[in-house]
């Protein structure tokens, strides 16, 4: 038809370092109220009060993933409804137990990887992988549409304790580095200095 093809570089979306509107934005708290006062100094220390905060909640996350793999793990090996009894004494089979034992240990680790690329796949699928090369790709100045956001962390979390619970051979380092950034730009937006600058926010 005659037209020219696009430029590739074109449909690539990179960040958009607006200074003069951040420097706008942030000297808009008033002058001489109270409020505007403390509403300066926070804008002054937003940096480091959000870092402590990111650190904190990751710790959080961390703790929490932690514990849910340690629960899936011991659902392998006994009824969790039944104080931890083993399965074959659950289902009051006395023969050939260390089989029933193995077959309850393969089935749980199944199911509970099944339902990790499960949760995945259909409500957050960016939310697979480590998450490294994406955040690597972000700070790179790219745009990542849901790689970052509160469902890609909420499903990363409970599929890591699916996944690792369930006895794959993964780790959680890795994949706690996509979860602090996650929190790193969900709290990002409820500050002055980050919501609206990119570069600063990177």
């Amino acid at each position: 038809n005659g037209s020219e093809a696009p430029d590739p570089w074109d449909l690539v979306k990179t960040v958009s370092l607006r200074y003069a509107d951040v420097k706008a934005r942030s000297g808009r708290f008033p002058q001489t109220e109270v409020r505007g006062r403390v509403l300066q100094l926070i804008h002054k220390f937003d940096g480091w009060i959000l870092a402590g905060v990111v650190g904190f909640l990751s710790a959080v996350s961390g703790c929490v993933i932690t514990k849910g793999v340690n629960y899936v793990a011991k659902v392998r090996t006994g009824v969790p409804w039944s104080n931890w009894e083993p399965w074959a004494d659950y289902f009051g089979i006395a023969d050939e137990k260390h089989l029933v034992g193995y077959a309850a240990y393969v089935m749980a680790a199944i199911v509970f990887a099944s339902l990790s690329a499960f949760f995945v796949r259909q409500f957050a699928p960016k939310a697979r992988g480590s998450g490294i090369p994406e955040v690597k790709t972000i700070l790179g100045g790219f745009m990542m549409d849901e790689v970052l956001s509160a469902k890609t962390l909420a499903i990363k979390c409970l599929g890591l304790a699916l996944s690792t619970g369930a006895g794959m051979s993964l780790g959680k380092e890795g994949p706690l580095v996509h979860v602090a950034c996650c929190w790193a730009n969900i709290l990002s937006n409820f500050t002055v200095k980050y919501s609206h600058h990119e570069g600063k926010r990177r």
